[in-house]
């Protein structure tokens, strides 16, 4: 038999984005000519190639390639499918197919055919793809007109084919923080900060006080937990991970992270004990330079060269890493545990150079005046006044950029990359959000275990919180057990006291999911699949 190369009458294969299926997307198409950006809500997908396809270059053998990314710039995961729409595909031979590669997304290992409609149909052609958090996927979807060598294709002679490719929500991927804002769907703004709030409660928080990691300009909405929560509705105890001796290790919950995360703050091997730490020990063994407050520093000087080339870690942050690694990594905890999560720093301030400053946490808390803060760092100038309210950050330039303070294991929000493990401290911010207050008893569950005694004993333990520099002393806020009649509440000691403890604060993945209830008895357990293992956040 004699082959015969016919030209099918394609009419075209358009790359472009149509039909969008679930209501909060909203499609916005723009650009013109080959290059095509179309966005959806927070995924972004842009066309490279939008040439089309037609009769004039399609003959046995044909092949065609299209390229195209689907970029997450959300703080959520999503699934999605790769539709062909409109298709009609009237060939009467088996020889129409499409094969889907890509480094980062979903990718096939054989050409697959694409279904005969005589109607306009759709066809899908990639399924329930997750596209994590701020990630991109980049494909090429090949389509070929095959020759059959032995079969007579000649029926196919001017037959249809025509499609356009786009993409559809399968479903939002729940994140942690949807998990607690499903369950406390009545949660409202605390706006006084100037008293101790003991009361069992779940708070949020957004907007000026959040850090904006989907680029919006808005802060992230954060849950977070407030009070003596033990033996209510709005109990906080998650049992996770194992240490070196096999026991079991608790924690009580901080609050929901912007990426998503769950913040947990270290409660030792179980939810009565009295020695929630790790060690005690001092700040950092250093303490004659401003330096040395910070959890990571760079060299003498001013702020700009604390910030700058930051290759020394802390004497705490050193035990934190080994801790981490010798008991969650060694025993296979680390997949459950987010790297974007931001750990606050806070170095700003004023004064530098002058033998005395206070730093912007110090500003915020002292008085019990000014609101808390989740966005890390404030802008202040030289000579503000004690009792003037300090400013959040505009932007990241200031005295080497507020980044600089921002420690993650991940930059791929807004922290700097730094973290060597993705574990810290505490914020003396954060317990001023649970109800603390500076020098003032303050008896919230971050101070209690389960029988309402203080986690710690007598202790006072560590935040990574910058307090002043006064005397020649960095100085770096505490948080107190059940000591001198200001159990729960903030003070402050030079960094080289080596007599205070060390409570880690970790952040659960996104993606992780929850069983339990939350009480001691029914702890919350966090569980993971192999995708959310394998992911950032």
């Amino acid at each position: 038999m004699n082959k015969k190369y016919y030209i099918i009458a394609i009419l075209s294969i358009l790359i472009v984005l149509i039909g969008v299926t679930v209501a909060y997307w909203i499609a916005i198409v723009t650009g013109e000519g080959e290059n095509i950006t179309v966005t959806v809500d927070t995924l972004r997908i842009v066309f490279t190639d939008n040439e089309e396809i037609n009769s004039e270059n399609i003959t046995l053998g044909w092949s065609k390639t299209k390229t195209f990314t689907v970029e997450n710039q959300s703080n959520t995961s999503y699934t999605y499918n790769i539709n062909l729409e409109n298709l009609i595909n009237t060939l009467v031979t088996d020889s129409l197919e499409y094969k889907i590669t890509s480094d980062t997304g979903y990718t096939m290992e054989n050409y697959k055919l694409i279904d005969k409609c005589d109607e306009e149909c759709t066809q899908t052609l990639g399924e329930k793809i997750t596209i994590g958090a701020k990630e991109k996927h980049t494909y090429q979807i090949e389509f070929r007109y095959e020759d059959l060598k032995y079969i007579d294709q000649t029926d196919d002679q001017g037959k249809m084919f025509k499609g356009k490719l786009s993409i559809t929500a399968s479903e939002k991927i729940p994140t942690l923080a949807d998990f607690f804002k499903d369950k406390y769907p009545e949660v409202d703004e605390r706006k006084d900060f100037t008293v101790v709030d003991e009361t069992a409660g779940v708070h949020k928080e957004s907007g000026a006080y959040t850090e904006d990691i989907d680029g919006d300009g808005i802060g992230e909405e954060v849950y977070y937990w407030t009070g003596n929560v033990n033996g209510t509705n709005y109990d906080n105890w998650v049992m996770f991970g194992k240490n070196s001796s096999n026991q079991d290790l608790w924690w009580r919950i901080i609050r929901t992270n912007e990426d998503g995360g769950l913040r947990l703050l270290y409660h030792g091997t179980g939810h009565d004990v009295t020695d929630a730490y790790i060690t005690t020990q001092s700040y950092n063994q250093e303490y004659n330079n401003t330096m040395y407050v910070g959890y990571m520093y760079g060299k003498d000087g001013s702020l700009l060269n604390n910030r700058t080339n930051q290759t020394n870690s802390s004497t705490i942050k050193q035990t934190i890493d080994k801790w981490y690694q010798d008991n969650l990594e060694k025993n296979d905890f680390d997949r459950y545990i987010s790297k974007t999560a931001i750990y606050c720093n806070d170095r700003s301030g004023d004064n530098w150079g002058t033998g005395a400053m206070e730093y912007g946490v110090y500003k915020r808390l002292k008085n019990h005046k000014y609101h808390p803060s989740y966005k890390c760092g404030v802008k202040t100038t030289s000579g503000i006044a004690l009792n003037d309210e300090p400013t959040l950050y505009n932007d990241a330039t200031t005295d080497g950029g507020r980044e600089s303070d921002m420690f993650s294991a991940s930059d791929k929000y807004e922290g700097n990359g730094l973290l060597t493990e993705p574990i810290a401290l505490m914020t003396a911010d954060e317990i001023v959000y649970a109800g603390g207050l500076w020098y003032t008893n303050s008896l919230s569950y971050y101070y209690y275990n389960s029988n309402n005694n203080s986690a710690v004993g007598e202790n006072q333990w560590w935040t990574m919180s910058p307090c002043c520099f006064s005397n020649g002393l960095p100085h770096i806020f505490l948080a107190c057990g059940d000591y001198n009649k200001i159990g729960g509440g903030l003070s402050n000691d030079y960094v080289s006291n080596s007599k205070y403890a060390v409570r880690p604060v970790l952040s659960l993945k996104s993606c992780v999911t929850l069983t339990g209830t939350g009480s001691p008895t029914d702890p919350y357990i966090p569980e993971i699949n192999e995708t959310c293992a394998s992911s950032d956040n």
